[in-house]
Protein backbone atom coordinates (compact mmCIF):
# COMPACT_ATOMS: atom_id res chain seq x y z
CA UNK A 1 0.00 0.00 0.00
CA UNK A 2 1.16 3.22 -0.78
CA UNK A 3 2.80 5.62 2.01
CA UNK A 4 -0.09 9.05 0.44
CA UNK A 5 -3.41 9.39 2.09
CA UNK A 6 -4.88 11.03 -1.26
CA UNK A 7 -7.84 11.37 -3.44
CA UNK A 8 -7.78 11.23 -6.66
CA UNK A 9 -10.99 12.21 -8.65
CA UNK A 10 -11.49 12.29 -12.19
CA UNK A 11 -14.15 13.64 -14.39
CA UNK A 12 -16.39 11.26 -16.99
CA UNK A 13 -15.00 11.41 -20.22
CA UNK A 14 -16.80 13.74 -22.61
CA UNK A 15 -20.74 11.70 -22.69
CA UNK A 16 -23.17 12.52 -25.02
CA UNK A 17 -23.96 10.72 -28.15
CA UNK A 18 -27.30 11.33 -30.05
CA UNK A 19 -30.24 10.27 -28.30
CA UNK A 20 -28.25 9.33 -25.28
CA UNK A 21 -26.24 11.22 -23.03
CA UNK A 22 -24.83 8.38 -20.38
CA UNK A 23 -22.00 6.89 -22.42
CA UNK A 24 -18.94 8.30 -23.65
CA UNK A 25 -18.53 9.65 -27.35
CA UNK A 26 -15.58 8.54 -29.05
CA UNK A 27 -13.62 11.32 -27.36
CA UNK A 28 -14.68 10.54 -24.47
CA UNK A 29 -12.84 7.08 -24.62
CA UNK A 30 -10.13 8.54 -25.86
CA UNK A 31 -9.62 11.35 -23.31
CA UNK A 32 -9.83 8.23 -20.61
CA UNK A 33 -7.65 5.95 -22.18
CA UNK A 34 -5.06 9.41 -22.38
CA UNK A 35 -4.95 9.82 -18.75
CA UNK A 36 -4.24 5.94 -18.51
CA UNK A 37 -1.64 5.91 -20.76
CA UNK A 38 -0.24 9.06 -18.74
CA UNK A 39 -0.73 7.82 -15.36
CA UNK A 40 1.13 4.34 -15.99
CA UNK A 41 4.13 6.63 -17.61
CA UNK A 42 4.09 8.45 -14.82
CA UNK A 43 4.03 5.06 -12.72
CA UNK A 44 1.42 6.20 -10.21
CA UNK A 45 -0.13 3.22 -8.56
CA UNK A 46 -3.38 3.19 -6.67
CA UNK A 47 -4.76 1.24 -4.24
CA UNK A 48 -8.28 1.03 -4.97
CA UNK A 49 -10.99 2.50 -7.42
CA UNK A 50 -14.22 3.74 -7.20
CA UNK A 51 -16.96 5.11 -9.59
CA UNK A 52 -20.80 6.22 -9.51
CA UNK A 53 -23.00 4.23 -10.89
CA UNK A 54 -23.46 6.47 -13.87
CA UNK A 55 -22.59 4.72 -17.23
CA UNK A 56 -19.95 7.01 -18.65
CA UNK A 57 -18.39 7.17 -15.09
CA UNK A 58 -17.84 3.28 -15.12
CA UNK A 59 -16.61 3.52 -18.74
CA UNK A 60 -14.23 6.25 -18.08
CA UNK A 61 -12.83 4.19 -15.15
CA UNK A 62 -12.51 1.03 -16.78
CA UNK A 63 -10.88 2.41 -19.42
CA UNK A 64 -8.06 3.99 -17.49
CA UNK A 65 -7.22 1.17 -15.59
CA UNK A 66 -6.92 -0.69 -18.52
CA UNK A 67 -3.65 1.56 -19.05
CA UNK A 68 -2.68 0.78 -16.11
CA UNK A 69 0.84 -1.20 -15.62
CA UNK A 70 -1.39 -2.40 -12.00
CA UNK A 71 -4.52 -2.00 -11.47
CA UNK A 72 -5.95 -1.75 -8.28
CA UNK A 73 -8.87 -4.18 -8.52
CA UNK A 74 -10.67 -6.46 -10.84
CA UNK A 75 -13.98 -4.89 -9.99
CA UNK A 76 -15.08 -1.40 -9.96
CA UNK A 77 -16.15 -0.20 -6.30
CA UNK A 78 -19.70 1.44 -7.16
CA UNK A 79 -20.88 4.38 -4.73
CA UNK A 80 -23.84 5.97 -6.14
CA UNK A 81 -23.39 9.02 -3.53
CA UNK A 82 -20.62 9.49 -6.36
CA UNK A 83 -23.37 10.42 -8.96
CA UNK A 84 -23.95 13.84 -10.41
CA UNK A 85 -27.64 15.17 -9.32
CA UNK A 86 -30.25 13.04 -11.23
CA UNK A 87 -31.58 14.83 -14.15
CA UNK A 88 -34.94 14.68 -12.57
CA UNK A 89 -33.72 17.48 -10.13
CA UNK A 90 -33.51 19.37 -13.59
CA UNK A 91 -36.81 18.48 -14.63
CA UNK A 92 -38.59 19.37 -11.27
CA UNK A 93 -36.90 22.70 -11.13
CA UNK A 94 -37.81 23.65 -15.14
CA UNK A 95 -41.08 22.88 -14.91
CA UNK A 96 -41.85 25.61 -12.00
CA UNK A 97 -38.81 28.05 -13.39
CA UNK A 98 -41.57 27.53 -16.80
CA UNK A 99 -44.39 28.81 -15.27
CA UNK A 100 -42.25 31.86 -13.55
CA UNK A 101 -39.75 33.15 -15.53
CA UNK A 102 -40.40 33.60 -19.01
CA UNK A 103 -36.89 33.90 -20.09
CA UNK A 104 -36.10 30.37 -18.65
CA UNK A 105 -39.09 29.36 -20.80
CA UNK A 106 -37.79 30.16 -23.78
CA UNK A 107 -34.19 28.98 -23.37
CA UNK A 108 -35.65 25.52 -22.10
CA UNK A 109 -37.86 25.16 -25.15
CA UNK A 110 -35.21 26.20 -27.90
CA UNK A 111 -32.54 23.97 -25.61
CA UNK A 112 -35.37 20.82 -26.21
CA UNK A 113 -35.71 21.43 -29.87
CA UNK A 114 -31.98 22.17 -30.45
CA UNK A 115 -30.64 18.99 -28.25
CA UNK A 116 -33.03 16.63 -29.95
CA UNK A 117 -31.45 17.83 -33.58
CA UNK A 118 -27.41 17.88 -32.03
CA UNK A 119 -25.95 17.72 -28.72
CA UNK A 120 -23.31 20.06 -30.21
CA UNK A 121 -25.36 23.15 -31.42
CA UNK A 122 -27.48 22.36 -28.04
CA UNK A 123 -24.81 22.87 -26.15
CA UNK A 124 -24.76 26.91 -25.64
CA UNK A 125 -28.15 26.70 -24.67
CA UNK A 126 -27.65 23.60 -22.61
CA UNK A 127 -25.33 25.95 -20.30
CA UNK A 128 -28.10 29.02 -20.11
CA UNK A 129 -30.48 26.06 -18.86
CA UNK A 130 -28.19 24.86 -16.25
CA UNK A 131 -27.27 28.16 -14.98
CA UNK A 132 -30.90 28.98 -14.33
CA UNK A 133 -31.28 25.63 -13.14
CA UNK A 134 -28.42 25.91 -10.42
CA UNK A 135 -29.34 29.64 -8.86
CA UNK A 136 -32.70 28.05 -8.44
CA UNK A 137 -31.43 24.79 -7.01
CA UNK A 138 -28.63 26.17 -5.10
CA UNK A 139 -30.91 27.34 -2.22
CA UNK A 140 -34.32 25.76 -2.70
CA UNK A 141 -35.06 24.49 1.12
CA UNK A 142 -35.89 21.05 1.79
CA UNK A 143 -34.81 17.73 1.45
CA UNK A 144 -34.81 18.09 -2.83
CA UNK A 145 -32.42 21.53 -2.00
CA UNK A 146 -29.04 21.21 -3.44
CA UNK A 147 -27.56 21.60 0.37
CA UNK A 148 -29.08 18.37 1.09
CA UNK A 149 -27.86 16.42 -1.92
CA UNK A 150 -24.56 18.40 -1.25
CA UNK A 151 -24.46 16.73 2.10
CA UNK A 152 -24.88 13.33 0.87
CA UNK A 153 -22.09 13.49 -1.56
CA UNK A 154 -20.01 14.97 1.06
CA UNK A 155 -20.97 12.15 3.11
CA UNK A 156 -19.99 9.80 0.37
CA UNK A 157 -16.92 11.05 0.16
CA UNK A 158 -15.75 10.85 3.94
CA UNK A 159 -17.29 6.78 3.81
CA UNK A 160 -14.14 6.11 1.42
CA UNK A 161 -11.17 4.37 2.89
CA UNK A 162 -8.92 6.34 4.90
CA UNK A 163 -5.35 4.80 3.79
CA UNK A 164 -3.60 5.01 0.68
CA UNK A 165 -3.97 6.74 -3.15
CA UNK A 166 -7.84 6.08 -4.29
CA UNK A 167 -8.59 6.24 -7.44
CA UNK A 168 -12.05 7.35 -7.76
CA UNK A 169 -14.42 8.67 -11.17
CA UNK A 170 -17.27 11.00 -10.67
CA UNK A 171 -18.82 13.72 -12.29
CA UNK A 172 -18.40 17.85 -12.46
CA UNK A 173 -20.80 18.76 -9.56
CA UNK A 174 -19.16 16.33 -6.98
CA UNK A 175 -15.75 16.91 -7.59
CA UNK A 176 -16.40 21.16 -7.51
CA UNK A 177 -17.84 20.17 -4.19
CA UNK A 178 -14.98 17.76 -3.07
CA UNK A 179 -12.39 20.28 -3.84
CA UNK A 180 -14.78 23.37 -2.60
CA UNK A 181 -14.33 21.73 0.73
CA UNK A 182 -10.42 21.22 0.17
CA UNK A 183 -10.54 25.24 -0.02
CA UNK A 184 -12.64 25.79 2.76
CA UNK A 185 -15.41 26.96 0.56
CA UNK A 186 -18.99 26.09 1.67
CA UNK A 187 -21.31 23.67 -0.64
CA UNK A 188 -22.77 26.66 -2.40
CA UNK A 189 -19.59 28.33 -2.87
CA UNK A 190 -18.41 25.48 -4.50
CA UNK A 191 -20.72 25.82 -7.57
CA UNK A 192 -18.13 28.74 -8.55
CA UNK A 193 -15.79 26.18 -9.86
CA UNK A 194 -18.43 23.56 -11.61
CA UNK A 195 -18.20 25.67 -14.96
CA UNK A 196 -14.46 25.38 -15.87
CA UNK A 197 -14.42 21.30 -14.67
CA UNK A 198 -12.69 19.36 -17.98
CA UNK A 199 -13.77 16.13 -18.67
CA UNK A 200 -11.48 13.53 -17.26
CA UNK A 201 -9.35 16.23 -15.40
CA UNK A 202 -7.44 15.19 -11.90
CA UNK A 203 -8.29 16.72 -9.17
CA UNK A 204 -6.53 15.74 -6.15
CA UNK A 205 -6.98 16.17 -1.90
CA UNK A 206 -4.74 14.81 0.42
CA UNK A 207 -6.59 14.30 3.68
CA UNK A 208 -5.98 13.45 7.57
CA UNK A 209 -7.63 9.88 8.17
CA UNK A 210 -10.40 11.71 10.49
CA UNK A 211 -12.74 12.20 7.07
CA UNK A 212 -13.87 15.08 4.80
CA UNK A 213 -13.63 17.99 6.33
CA UNK A 214 -12.12 21.44 5.22
CA UNK A 215 -9.93 21.47 8.64
CA UNK A 216 -8.32 17.74 7.98
CA UNK A 217 -8.17 18.71 3.78
CA UNK A 218 -5.43 19.86 2.03
CA UNK A 219 -6.04 20.70 -1.70
CA UNK A 220 -3.31 19.29 -3.96
CA UNK A 221 -4.16 19.73 -7.40
CA UNK A 222 -7.72 20.81 -9.30
CA UNK A 223 -8.81 20.69 -12.42
CA UNK A 224 -5.43 19.53 -14.39
CA UNK A 225 -5.28 18.07 -17.61
CA UNK A 226 -1.70 17.09 -18.81
CA UNK A 227 -2.62 13.73 -20.65
CA UNK A 228 -4.31 16.34 -23.21
CA UNK A 229 -2.04 17.93 -25.09
CA UNK A 230 -4.19 18.57 -28.00
CA UNK A 231 -6.68 21.80 -27.21
CA UNK A 232 -9.78 20.08 -29.55
CA UNK A 233 -9.64 17.26 -26.68
CA UNK A 234 -10.68 19.75 -23.95
CA UNK A 235 -14.33 19.80 -23.74
CA UNK A 236 -16.58 20.48 -20.89
CA UNK A 237 -19.77 18.05 -21.34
Amino acid sequence: MTQVNEIWIVRHGRAGVEGEYDCLTQQGFAQAKALGDYLRQMQIRFDAAFSGSLRRQQETLSTILEGLTESPTDQIDVREALNEFSPRQVIRVAAKLRESNEEFRGVFDRWQNEWSDSVETGKPLFFKVMRHFLEYWAFEPGEHGFQSWAASVLEGFSALPHHGRLLVVSSATPIALAAGAAFGMKPVESLKLLQPIYNSSITIVRRSDRGFESEVLEPVMFNAVPHLRDPSMLTLL
